[in-house]
């Protein structure tokens, strides 16, 4: 009778073992979507991410996801993120299991319910056993649900997910996952491209030396550029434009990439990289 409730006890173990390592679902899709609302200071508005094509970088295949370089290893259940100024680092490890150790504390693993069934969600605890928001909880298959791409962040840029798509089906939605109530995501999914699109803004000389100019098809009123570092920090703003060029005068920027983000009437309306020599 032992052995009968012992090999029943070993079963049930190696059948909850199996359900956490099989069946990885991958989340770099070419038809992913996610739908973040970022905040800097006094503003915020939301970004859908799209995927737009693959980059080679020193012999790795990246996919783009407007401007986040990520690739994902499906066998090793890890996402990797390159940074032009550090090389390439590890963003997401959905192979760690549940009481793991590292340097950002202890996971613990649990479900959480996603449109349509359920997803593991990672989620650092410290020493006291209180759970962490930075490192960012992670879900398979979803991301960070901070930004998609990171888990650790910093720097002066806040982010939170809003929703997530594969093949046109939403995934995870954040008012189900905290409050059980769907969030209407739709109002915000592609609101960057019904009017503006990443052609209607040019910027050049780029990469420039003194001046940066910034040219529009649209007209624009009352818009704002923000610009940041590779580090994620603000180094320069310009408030209440209109028309529909924009000249950036260098200053005391130093050589390097930047982020440059134009919003109207608070709402981002185009992202774009910008190199100083």
């Amino acid at each position: 009778m032992k052995k009968v409730k012992y090999l029943i006890t070993l079963f049930s173990l190696l059948s909850i073992w199996n359900s956490y390592s099989q069946n990885y679902i991958p989340m770099l899709t070419n038809d992913a979507q996610w739908t973040v609302y970022e905040s800097a200071g006094p503003y915020g508005s939301y970004t859908t991410y799209t995927y737009l094509g693959d980059i080679t970088i020193a012999g790795q295949v990246y996919k783009n996801y407007n401007g986040w370089y990520v690739r994902e290893d499906t066998l090793a259940k890890k996402v990797y993120r390159y940074w032009p100024s550090i090389g390439e680092l590890l963003s997401l490890d959905f192979s760690l299991s549940d009481g793991d150790v590292n340097s950002n504390g202890t996971i613990h693993i649990t479900t959480i319910n996603v449109n349509g069934g359920t997803r593991r969600k990672f989620q650092y605890y410290n020493s006291s056993g209180v759970p962490l928001n930075n490192p960012s909880p992670f879900i398979e298959g979803v991301g960070g649900i901070g930004n998609p791409f990171l888990s650790s962040y910093f720097g002066q840029v806040g982010y939170s997910m809003v929703c997530s798509y594969q093949n046109g089906n939403m995934i995870y939605n954040r008012g189900l996952v905290n409050s059980g109530t769907l969030e209407d995501c739709h109002l915000t999914l592609g609101t960057n491209t019904q009017i503006f699109s990443e052609n209607n803004i040019v910027l050049s000389p780029n990469p420039f030396k003194t001046e940066l100019h910034i040219s529009s098809s649209v007209l624009l009123e009352k818009a704002h550029i923000v610009i940041y570092n590779y580090l994620g920090q603000v180094v320069k703003e310009i408030k209440n434009i209109d028309g529909n060029k924009i000249v950036l005068n260098r200053e005391n920027l130093s050589s390097g990439i930047y982020i440059i983000k134009l919003f109207q009437n608070d709402i981002l309306i185009s992202t774009k990289k910008a190199i100083a020599e």
